[in-house]
């Protein structure tokens, strides 16, 4: 997954991070189940790296 990957590398790229901006609000609109909701908190917190 997506944001498993940016979590062991400790940085994200803007690029990324609006595809995953992108993904996430998909899932939203879809009910989601917490999960990924927890790990994009998580990649939202992370360094941006270019």
């Amino acid at each position: 997954m997506m944001c498993n990957h940016h979590i062991e590398t400790g940085y994200i790229s803007t690029d990324d991070l609006d595809d995953l901006n992108y993904l996430f609000r998909s899932y939203k609109a879809l009910g989601g189940n917490g999960t990924g909701e927890a790990l994009y908190n998580k990649v939202l917190q992370l360094k941006i790296k270019n």
